[in-house]
């Protein structure tokens, strides 16, 4: 994940994962609430 990405949210059922770039990466719940994110606007 680099600033500027590309990024979805898949599932947050345990955690969260997220499509970054085509690529999954998944978080725990502690790591996914430490990133700050500014929405695009649609």
């Amino acid at each position: 994940m680099y600033e500027g990405a590309s990024v979805g949210i898949v599932d947050r059922r345990n955690g969260v994962l997220l499509d970054v770039c085509g690529s999954r990466l998944a978080l725990d719940a502690t790591m996914a609430g430490a990133i700050v994110v500014d929405p695009t606007p649609a």
